[in-house]
């Protein structure tokens, strides 16, 4: 797979094709990237808040991945980033951060933030990768009992 076939889609009519693969992804993998129901993506979807990377390396796009962010100008907060098991390993989840910050950036919006959970050595280890520190660290919900991250 050819990383120049990747494409990070914010328009929302293409973004909407890709909704099912979206709410899919993240209700299999809840316990990285927790409970949405699937209106909160059609939500985010029309306000433009949700990447989507897809493959466009034949004929019908394939979902690669996505970013979902809420913004509060001029702060925005990462609330998933997730990237197919196909094709993680390639750095597809800096690709969707890079798109973000580009879009904020040009929107005048002086920073991001996310929070993820300390267990979450992974996906921790990303968001250090990318230069997110540590800002805090807070209690998560009572239900998993987790430690929060702030970065």
């Amino acid at each position: 797979m050819e990383l120049n076939r990747m494409q990070t889609l914010m328009a929302t009519d293409r973004v909407k094709v890709h909704l099912p693969a979206v709410v899919s992804a993240a209700d299999g993998d809840r316990m990285a990237l927790g409970f949405f129901a699937d209106s909160v993506y059609a939500d985010f979807c029309r306000k433009e808040q949700l990447l989507v990377l897809i493959d466009a390396s034949s004929e019908e796009e394939v979902y690669a991945g996505h970013l979902l962010f809420d913004v509060k100008f001029p702060k925005a907060q990462v609330l998933q980033v997730h990237v197919a098991p196909g094709f993680r390993g390639n750095r597809h989840g800096a690709t969707l951060l890079n798109a973000l910050k580009r879009h904020l950036t040009e929107l005048g919006f002086i920073s991001i933030s996310a929070r993820v959970a300390e267990d979450l050595v992974e996906a921790n280890r990303f968001w250090k990768s990318q230069g997110f520190y540590t800002q805090r660290v807070a209690q998560g919900g009572k239900t998993r009992n987790r430690t929060i991250v702030v970065r």
